[in-house]
């Protein structure tokens, strides 16, 4: 009977470890991976064709012709990223997560550079193209449409 409880104990232990060591991974506040048929979407070089940066919700820069205008990301399927946008580091790592609401899910590019910066950006699609919005933790916002290209 003493060992029966021991053992019971014992597996209890386990259980709870179990539990709080599964709870933690690459997402954050609960979100779950997205399936690969969307992670594929992003897949390839992508040219900006607008920006727009915020500070304090004073536009900065708004340009369709401009600044980041021209501006690739690569997000490559071994999960890293090259970029010649200004304000994320040049290159590092990405994956995509989502967090479902009663009314809608809200899908994330998380993009961490080689010094371990992240970026955490909102992402849709919109036909061949492709947008995000997010800021930088310091005020600055931005928002970015990119198309798709084959070069």
């Amino acid at each position: 009977m003493k060992k029966s409880i021991y053992y019971f104990g014992f597996i209890a232990i386990v259980f709870v470890f179990a539990l709080s060591f599964s709870s933690c991974d690459n997402d954050d506040e609960g979100n779950i991976v997205v399936d690969e048929g969307e992670k594929s979407r992003l897949y390839g070089r992508w040219v900006c064709t607008y920006s727009k940066t915020y500070v304090t919700g004073t536009p900065v820069y708004e340009q369709e012709d401009g600044r980041d205008v021209g501006a690739v990301i690569t997000l490559n399927s071994d999960n890293t990223y090259w970029t010649s946008l200004p304000d994320i580091g040049s290159e590092g790592t990405w994956w995509i997560t989502q967090s479902t609401t009663e009314t809608s899910v809200i899908k994330y590019l998380k993009l961490k550079d080689k010094w371990g910066d992240l970026i955490s950006v909102k992402y849709t699609f919109s036909g061949y193209e492709f947008r995000f919005v997010g800021d930088d933790g310091n005020d600055n916002h931005f928002s970015y449409r990119f198309r798709k290209s084959d070069n």
